[in-house]
């Protein structure tokens, strides 16, 4: 998954996947390694469903992703984007 998440953040190109049961289109920016060891994903949620039912910024245990997708959607870098995510190290790949 690491590979598919990665091409995305390099392309600057959205994913769809289903989460806790909803599916999120999602502005990939970071991924990477938590404290705890999991995986994890930071994006900006644009479209789709959630529990909350908020857009915005989340940060994705990609354990929890099923039916990944990228899409032929491009996005611009968010300008409140901050690279340095104290959630993750070490990151993979970032915008």
């Amino acid at each position: 998954m690491r590979s598919v998440v990665c091409e995305a953040i390099n392309s600057r190109r959205l994913l769809v996947f289903e989460y806790g049961g909803h599916q999120r289109v999602v502005e990939p920016h970071s991924h990477g390694r938590g404290t705890d060891g999991r995986e994890l994903l930071r994006a900006y949620q644009v479209g789709g469903t959630s529990s909350s039912s908020r857009l915005g910024w989340k940060l994705f245990d990609l354990g929890r992703v099923d039916q990944i997708q990228v899409v032929d959607e491009r996005f611009a870098l968010r300008p409140d984007y901050r690279a340095a995510d104290a959630a993750m190290h070490p990151v993979h790949c970032t915008v």
